[in-house]
């Protein structure tokens, strides 16, 4: 659990987008399971990245490659804090395909450098697209109005976000009578309506000692 908070801490870090992906981030999203396809940059003949790891899921990676050849050899390793942690010797781009199974309202992406806390800056220049595809009816299901980064709905059932880098951790909120939005509208409400039952009940109290003998 410590893990988790750590994680969701780390979306107000800014960085640099500097070594980060390229192109379109691809996350196709299912109910228990997230495809995600990315291309990872490298720097200084080395691409290293890093993803949170998060409690209820697991990451695994599906395939590597790097211009259309496969690279059999790369494979998903722990840091010493205990992130995923991927590192290919290489000049060149490395596309990766991973799948994340479990909770998917949460779903960590690669991002280069030691600490997968990093996440995205807010002046876009040159955006990379987090793209997320999947079943309509799941899609259909999330509420953009508390999601992070901020979605929009695409015309062909899509959702996407232009960023200025890739964020390390995408958190998909659903719709519904418990919504994150919701529960705190009920709470909100709950709470004044309390301050106004112990106003009442102490207005009540005063005027009876004012009309005791």
């Amino acid at each position: 659990m410590r893990r988790t908070f750590a994680a969701l801490a780390g979306l107000l870090v800014a960085v640099p987008a500097v070594g980060q992906t390229t192109d379109t981030v691809f996350v196709e999203l299912g109910e228990g399971a997230a495809h995600i396809r990315q291309s990872l940059a490298p720097v200084d003949g080395v691409v290293q990245a890093v993803a949170m790891r998060l409690d209820e899921q697991t990451l695994a990676l599906t395939g590597a490659a790097r211009g259309g050849e496969a690279l059999p050899d790369a494979d998903v390793g722990l840091t010493a804090d205990g992130a995923y942690r991927i590192e290919v010797a290489s000049t060149a781009p490395v596309l990766v395909t991973y799948t994340v199974r479990g909770r998917v309202d949460r779903i960590p992406l690669f991002v280069a450098g030691g600490r997968a806390e990093q996440t995205v800056v807010h002046d876009v220049e040159a955006p990379w697209l987090i793209r997320v595809e999947g079943d309509p009816a799941v899609l259909d299901a999330l509420d953009l109005s508390t999601s992070l980064p901020r979605f929009t709905r695409a015309g062909d059932g899509a959702v996407t976000a232009a960023l200025s880098s890739v964020p390390g951790l995408l958190r998909l909120s659903r719709g519904g009578a418990l919504s994150f939005a919701r529960v705190a509208d009920f709470v909100v409400l709950a709470l004044l309506l309390t301050g106004a039952i112990l106003t009442w009940r102490s207005a009540r109290a005063s005027r009876e000692r004012g009309a005791g003998p």
